[in-house]
């Protein structure tokens, strides 16, 4: 059978303006949303000065099981890509979260450590390899 051949007709009833289809779609949204946890989304992770340095992207299954990835916000040299990849190490408990992960051409790991903040933001420091701790807030993009 070709995909041309297919007979439409059969899920033509099944459309965005079938209020039982639409309060199954939102239904369905919304228990997938309740069992997320806190850190899920989209977060920045910018200096003492409020300059961003990292964008990350986390997913929490609201189970204790915490993955993400992460993108340096800085300008790269002759518009090359910037530098981004996997956090392969996402610690929490107590109120307070550990990220680390590689940058290219680091021998050392960049380690945030952050704690939650009565405002809803985390703040803690940046550590990137032998560096002194510098603090840095991570809030939601």
């Amino acid at each position: 059978m070709l995909v041309d051949a297919y007979d439409r007709r059969v899920e033509a009833r099944w459309g965005a303006d079938d209020p039982f289809y639409a309060a199954t779609v939102r239904g369905g949204a919304a228990a997938a949303q309740s069992r997320q946890g806190a850190l899920d989304g989209g977060w920045t992770v910018a200096g003492a000065d409020g300059a961003p340095l990292y964008a990350l992207q986390l997913a929490d299954n609201g189970e204790g099981v915490v993955d993400g990835a992460w993108r340096a916000i800085r300008a790269s040299a002759h518009g090359a890509p910037s530098p981004s990849g996997f956090i392969p190490l996402i610690a929490r408990g107590s109120g307070r979260v550990v990220l680390r992960f590689s940058e290219p051409g680091s021998a050392t790991p960049t380690v945030v450590t952050v704690s939650m903040a009565a405002d809803g933001s985390w703040r803690g420091d940046l550590r990137r390899g032998e560096t002194s701790p510098s603090p840095v807030i991570m809030r939601r993009r």
